[in-house]
């Protein structure tokens, strides 16, 4: 009875573990990208004077201002700040790391609203998924930036499907088989 019950335990927690690993999996298919997969430049991009980022949402580069900050939205970033004269252009870009952080503020320009008496409280999250990028030909990009702004209760990164249409018509994404 011992072996039949420490059998049914062991049967459970590899179960489990293996759920785990399964969901992990999925998460990572949903959410990330990986050393290795590569970003397609499909069109030259000019920097705008006093700049080291350019911003995509929806379809094509956008203006310094014209990010809705709730919606997905992803910036190109380049090691110098352009004169006004800074080109990209098309080229193929390795991805060399993938990391994801929470900004417990937000850091875009949108005043914050405090809601409570909890000096711990933040009333907006920004959740951010950096692409480090590396090119032999264009070596002055470092990564592609990929966020939104939540309210606390919906927390969640920007999936790679949401990736893809912020950049749409600007950068196609190449993964690797998982």
């Amino acid at each position: 009875m011992r072996k039949l019950i420490t059998a049914a335990i062991a049967s459970t927690l590899l179960a489990g573990c293996q759920s785990w690993s399964e969901r992990i999996a999925e998460y990572d298919e949903i959410y990330s990208l990986k050393a290795g997969d590569h970003l397609v430049l499909e069109t030259e991009i000019l920097y705008p004077e006093g700049h080291a980022r350019v911003k995509m949402q929806g379809y094509g580069v956008q203006g310094t201002r014209g990010i809705n900050e709730y919606y997905p939205y992803c910036e190109l970033e380049v090691t110098t700040v352009s004169d006004g004269q800074f080109r990209l252009h098309p080229d193929r870009f390795e991805v060399s790391s993938f990391s994801r952080r929470i900004l417990p503020w937000n850091l875009t320009g949108t005043p914050l609203v405090v809601a409570s008496n909890d000096p711990d409280s933040h009333s907006q999250i920004t959740y951010v998924s950096d692409i480090g990028l590396r090119s032999d030909t264009q070596p002055e990009v470092i990564k592609l930036s990929c966020r939104h702004v939540v309210e606390p209760d919906q927390r969640d990164f920007v999936t790679f499907a949401q990736m893809q249409e912020a950049t749409q018509g600007v950068l196609r994404f190449e993964r690797e088989p998982r």
